[in-house]
């Protein structure tokens, strides 16, 4: 996956705004993982503008550098701090080491306090949860002054994230019950006004599922299904890549092909699991804006790297180096038509932005949005 300088070159040309800025990032050793992640979520342009807002609240005049470290900082600033830092680069093109991201990331949690072949997957998750319950914690303790100074005990709502147990990554279950479950793979939900409290995390990733499970008759088996109910803004899929075999005793990689639309559209029997009705959701279209790639056999061992969208073009970020790609290599990482042994490089995450957005539920912008 070299690169060559025409393709770096290519990046600064006038297909591409001034504006934007196309860094690629170091590895401090296996890190590659963490990587391709951030530069996809920093290609999710509703997220990085949320990023950079909070980044600006925070520090007004001081812009944020990969060097030292902030003993009071979160993941949440590592990330919107590092998204800053790369928006505010003079060049367009260039290299920056994401020092302060890993180092809180592996403060944070010993799962990737090594220099072993971690998994991206595992971190979107992680991270993605790890900024909402920052969020939610400081919405909670913003609230909690007025819950306080409030006579009518009805106030109590205002403080009403205390009671939300949403999780933008994390999966439960109800029996017996319809349970709401919303995130990028599911999450519970234990109140309706979750709304009221809920982060811009939630607001950009987070979808709604129903899982039930009724008895149609007694003596009779169970039915159970799961219902889309409501779709999210940014829809992230993770392609099942990996497996264990208890024959060989380890896990393998799957390369099956999987063609994976640069459009997607969710229509009606999707959103509302085949029954048609006034709180169905209209059809809507997505658009593939950020693929990231496993190249190798297994999950321990191998290497990521990321095929964003900016502007109608597709740009690789393969650690500190960045490539102008044809859209014709997007659709060789769809796998193999049968099974292959070695290593394989074939898509992994994929991250797709509806083409209209739904705002209804957004929280308010820390500070008005930037231009």
């Amino acid at each position: 996956m070299g690169v060559g300088a025409s393709k770096q070159l290519a990046l600064t040309s006038a297909k591409f705004p001034e504006s934007e800025r196309y860094y690629g990032l170091e590895n401090f050793g296996n890190t590659c993982y963490a990587n391709s992640v951030l530069q996809a979520l920093y290609f999710c342009k509703p997220l990085r503008q949320r990023a950079i807002e909070h980044s600006v609240a925070r520090r007004p005049t001081t812009v944020p550098t990969s060097e030292g470290e902030d003993e009071d900082e979160t993941l949440l600033e590592a990330l919107c701090d590092l998204f800053r830092e790369i928006s505010t680069q003079k060049k367009r093109v260039g290299v920056i080491p994401p020092r302060r991201f890993m180092q809180r990331l592996r403060a944070d949690n010993q799962v990737f306090n090594s220099f072993m072949h971690q998994d991206a997957h595992e971190l979107l998750n992680y991270l993605l949860n790890e900024v909402a319950d920052i969020l939610e914690k400081r919405n909670k303790q913003a609230a909690e002054p007025a819950v306080e100074d409030a006579a009518d005990p009805n106030a109590d709502a205002a403080g009403a994230c205390a009671a939300s147990t949403a999780s933008i990554a994390g999966v439960g279950s109800t029996p017996n019950r319809s349970a709401a479950k919303r995130g990028i793979a599911g999450g519970s939900s234990s109140s309706s006004s979750e709304y009221a409290c809920k982060t811009w995390i939630h607001s950009i990733f987070e979808g709604l599922l129903v899982n039930e499970t009724r008895c149609l008759s007694c003596d009779k088996e169970a039915h159970k299904r799961m219902r889309i109910k409501r779709l999210p803004n940014v829809l992230a899929l993770h392609l099942k890549r990996f497996k264990y075999f208890e024959q060989h005793q380890r896990f393998k990689k799957l390369s099956y092909r999987v063609d994976f639309p640069f459009e997607l559209p969710m229509p009606h029997e999707v959103c509302v699991g085949g029954a048609r009705g006034a709180s169905a959701e209209p059809e809507r279209l997505y658009r593939l804006f950020a693929v990231i790639v496993h190249a190798g056999s297994g999950p321990n061992h191998g290497h990521y790297v990321a095929l964003v969208r900016s502007h109608q073009h597709w740009v690789c970020f393969d650690d500190v180096d960045v490539s102008l790609v044809d859209e014709a290599q997007v659709q060789t990482y769809f796998g193999s038509s049968q099974d292959t042994i070695g290593a394989t490089e074939t898509g992994y995450l994929l991250f797709y932005e509806a083409v209209e957005w739904d705002s209804s539920g957004d929280p308010p912008a820390s500070v008005p949005p930037g231009g």
